[in-house]
This record gives structure tokens, C-alpha cells and sequence, in this order.
């Protein structure tokens, strides 16, 4: 391949293709950089608003820029009400931007969309081993390295940007992933605030897209839809963990990891989160959806092998993994200690529908309302092998110590944690149900202190201690593949063989 070189502040404003003394240069052109650039005062335009943008909706930019491991620092952009805005502005289909640093960017650009400190707009482009640190400040669809992605492969890159999305969809690394675009090997470290879709790494990632073995360490401020790693998923997220911490002020859907897992195609796996979750005060009853790993999982959403260390702080609907839950999930936990108001849960606060297999919750939980359970706050999905073990503190009524109210079906589970509550209607393992539950035990001398008499086996089987420690005691329940029990682990209680504490 044949290169034109890239030397000065002069011969890369050339690249655009408007400049006639550099012959054969333009936008469908391969270039390749030949030392490092400082644009410090640099304004291409001579009218104060900084650096131009390679590239534009009329004309992309196609070819392929080598940034041959050198860097370009100090690139500033003070441009408002004009859309596509970065290094490049607008990257067409099969170009490529690799081993490139932009260092100490600056970008300040109101009423603009598509925004990013590399490229405003890729569309089925590749962009690989870049790096970007500075600030990029927008509206919407903004991004430390890139404001969207369309179609394009983004590969080993990443951004210690500080980001501001002042309306709509922002990321530390990505505003919006969307029409088949793969994000993979990335990482963002910079501190994201915005409103609605804002995430860590990427604000908005849709039904056909990807985001694979990537991280997100930056805190995160933002007010409807808001996560660690992606404010609002459609598509896939695998392998990827968020360990900043997440606000997302008075407004709903706040996750640790994803502020809302949507519609059937929403799927994460292989994934964690670690950072203390908030929402705001404010919110409305009814509302909300705080997780620490998920906010809210909706419709047919899957999400497995996952976990959350989080220590998580809501009002309604407020949970150490998922604080809204109607997707299917399986093998997780949740260690983080939980507090909400109303549905409040160790592991979900509310299950609406779907199913939850083999997971665990260990985490002190403290709800001020209704509806307040080690595992979760109230329940009509199926949950079956499960357990919780952490102390729980109920408010007004429907307190247990593994679920406050049970409308569905659970089966196979067990609750051990401190049982405390100032209302009516409390259970060592549910508060209360409308459903019976099957072959489920809670140990009655830690957790109520209180051996019922009668028992009631429609509310869970009370046991001692000691046989609670006692394969035994649970012969309905799978101890070949499913289940264990040690001395040494657990406390000697039963545990998931795939989740060993």
C-alpha cells in the first residue's frame, strides 16, 4: 500500500483534499503519520471555533489513516450547531483509522449530535489501537472516542475522556452502537455525565450490535437510563465488567453495568459490576428500577453467568443484581448489601415474570417500605435453586428472608439471614404468599428465632440449625449436580456447585 506522509499541522489539514498545493491528496486517500502533531492554536477556519473536522455528511472521509503510533495533541474544537464533530467529522464505508493518540483534546460543541474525540460518525468503518484523553462536551449521541458507530468494527481502543451529553445518549468510549456494530477489546476510563442513555463505555447499543471483552472504569452521573458500562442495551454485551460508581439522580433504570436490558434480543453474559449504585432522591413511587448489575430487565431479555459487588441505594424496585426483573437470568450473585423503600431485594426487587435458576444472594438488605426479602422484594415468576443468607430489615409489612411476598412458583431454595421488620406479615423465608411454595427450608434459629408452631411447609419448611447443615434434611433437592454441602463452605449450608462462595 502506498502511503502519503503526514509531517505537520499543515499536511494534515490537507487530508480534507481542499488544499490544491498537495497534489492527489483527499478524502479517499491512505495516509500515514510521520511524527507527532501539536495543534495548540490551530484554527482551521480563522474564526476562533478551532479545528475543522475531516470529513462531513456531503463528502467522507474513505481511506485509511495510519497513525503509525504517534500522537496528536491538543485538539480543539469550539464549534456550535453543527452536527459531526471530531478529529474526523463523518468515516465512510471501508475506511480504517489505526495506532493513533490523541492527547488533551478539547471539545466543546451545544446544539451539535454526533460527537466524538476521534470521529463524530463512523458507518461501516474499522477503527483500531487508538486512544483519545481530554474532554468532549455535546448534546446528544456523544462518545470519548466516537459519537456513533454504524456498522463500523471498533477493536482495542480506548478513552480516558471526560464526557458530557448535556440532552441524549452518551458514552466514555461511544454515544450510540447501532446497525451491526461491534465494539470489541475497548475500554473507557472517564468520568461520563448526562441525562437520558448514559453509560461508562457506550450510552445506547442496539438490537443487531455487539460490545465484547470491554471495560468501563469512569463514574457515572446521569437521569433516566443510566449504567456503568451502557445506558440502555437492545443487543449483546458479553465479558465486559463497569467497576465505576453509577447516580442515576431522580430518574429510573439505574444499573451498575446496564441501566435497561430491552426488548428479546437484550443479552448479557459472562459479566460484572462493582461499583456503589445510587438513584437519587426524588423518584416517583411507582417508578425506578436500581440494580447492581441491571436496573430494569424488560420483556424477554436474558442475562447469565453474571455477577455484582455493588452496594446498592434506591427507593422502588431496588435490587443487588437486577432491581426490575421480567427476563429470563441465571447463574448469578449478588454480594453487595441493598437499600431501597418499596420492593427491595438481596438479589431482585421484583420478579415479574421469567425465570430464575441457580443464583445467590448474600448481602444485608434494608427496605423502609413494603416488600422487603434477602433475595427478592416480591416474586411472581418461577425461581427455582436459589438461596439468600444475608441479614434483612423490614419497613411497613411483607418481610422475609428470602422473599416478602411470593405470587409464583419456588421451589428448592433456602434462607439463613437475621429476619427484622416493624410491621406485619414476616417469614424466615417468605413474608408472605399467595402461592405455596415446594421442598423450599429456612433456618428458624437465624433468622426469626422463632420455631412457628404449627409450621406452615405452604410458607417454607422451618428447621433447626443443625439440619439445615444436614444433606438429609433436603432429599427432594439434586446434591449429584446442582446442589453441594461442605463444612468448609458455606458455613456448611448448601451451595450452588457452580457458584461456590
Amino acid at each position: 500500500m502506498v502511503y502519503l506522509k503526514i509531517y505537520t499541522r499543515k499536511d494534515l489539514n490537507a487530508v480534507r483534499g481542499e488544499d490544491l498545493s498537495y497534489d492527489g491528496w483527499g478524502l479517499d486517500k491512505n495516509y500515514i503519520l510521520m511524527a507527532n502533531i501539536d495543534l495548540a492554536g490551530y484554527d482551521t477556519a480563522g474564526d476562533g471555533s478551532g479545528w475543522l473536522p475531516i470529513g462531513n455528511t456531503i463528502g467522507h472521509f474513505t481511506g485509511v489513516f495510519d497513525g503509525n503510533n504517534f500522537e496528536i495533541s491538543n485538539l480543539t474544537i469550539n464549534r456550535n450547531s453543527t452536527n459531526h464533530q471530531g478529529l474526523f467529522g463523518y468515516v465512510g464505508i471501508d475506511a480504517s483509522i489505526d495506532n493513533l493518540t490523541l492527547k488533551s483534546v478539547s471539545i466543546n460543541a451545544s446544539n451539535s449530535s454526533y460527537v466524538g474525540g476521534l470521529a463524530g460518525t463512523i458507518i461501516d468503518a474499522q477503527v483500531s489501537d487508538c486512544s483519545v484523553s481530554g474532554s468532549v462536551n455535546s448534546d446528544q449521541v456523544v462518545g470519548g472516542l466516537i459519537g456513533a458507530n454504524s456498522g463500523g468494527t471498533i477493536l482495542g481502543n480506548s478513552s480516558t475522556a471526560a464526557v458530557t451529553c448535556n440532552i441524549m445518549t452518551g458514552g466514555g468510549l461511544v454515544g450510540s452502537n447501532y446497525n451491526g456494530g461491534s465494539i470489541s477489546a475497548c475500554s473507557a476510563s472517564g468520568d461520563v455525565n448526562g441525562e437520558e442513555h448514559t453509560g461508562g463505555f457506550v450510552g445506547f447499543n442496539d438490537t443487531t450490535s455487539e460490545i465484547l471483552n470491554c471495560s468501563a472504569a469512569g463514574n457515572v452521573n446521569g437521569v433516566e437510563k443510566t449504567g456503568g458500562l451502557v445506558g440502555r442495551n437492545e443487543g449483546t454485551v458479553s465479558d465486559s465488567d463497569a467497576t465505576g460508581a453509577v447516580d442515576g439522580g431522580s430518574g429510573g433504570m439505574t444499573g451498575g453495568l446496564v441501566g435497561v436490558n430491552s426488548t428479546a434480543s437484550g443479552v448479557i453474559s459472562d459479566s460484572y459490576a462493582t461499583g456503589e449504585v445510587t438513584r437519587g432522591t426524588g423518584g416517583i413511587a411507582g417508578t425506578g428500577g436500581t440494580g447492581g448489575l441491571v436496573g430494569i430487565s424488560e420483556f424477554s431479555t436474558s442475562i447469565s453467568d453474571c455477577y455484582s459487588e455493588s452496594d446498592v441505594s434506591g427507593d422502588y424496585y431496588t435490587g443487588g443484581l437486577i432491581g426490575d426483573s421480567h427476563g429470563t437470568v441465571s447463574n448469578w450473585y449478588a454480594i453487595g448489601n441493598v437499600s431501597g423503600i418499596d420492593y427491595t431485594g438481596g438479589l431482585t426487587g421484583y420478579i415479574h415474570d421469567g425465570e430464575v435458576t441457580v443464583c445467590y444472594a448474600t448481602g444485608t438488605v434494608t427496605g423502609t417500605g413494603e416488600f422487603t426479602g434477602g433475595f427478592a422484594g416480591y416474586n411472581q415468576g418461577d425461581i427455582l435453586n436459589c438461596y439468600a443468607t444475608g441479614t434483612v430489615t423490614g419497613g411497613t409489612d411483607y418481610t422475609g428472608g428470602f422473599l416478602g411476598y411470593n405470587m409464583g412458583d419456588l421451589q428448592n431454595c433456602h434462607a439463613i439471614g437475621a429476619v427484622g421488620f416493624a410491621g406485619t406479615w414476616v417469614g424466615g423465608l417468605v413474608g408472605s404468599y399467595y402461592d405455596p411454595v415446594i421442598a423450599c427450608y429456612y433456618d428458624w434459629e437465624t433468622t426469626t428465632g422463632v420455631d412457628p408452631n404449627p409450621p406452615d411447609p405452604n410458607g417454607g419448611f422451618s428447621r433447626t440449625t443443625a439440619q439445615m447443615k444436614t444433606q438429609a434434611t433436603f432429599s427432594a433437592w439434586d446434591f449429584m449436580v446442582t446442589w453441594s454441602i461442605s463444612p468448609a463452605i458455606n458455613n456448611g449450608y448448601p451451595y450452588l456447585t457452580d457458584l461456590q462462595p
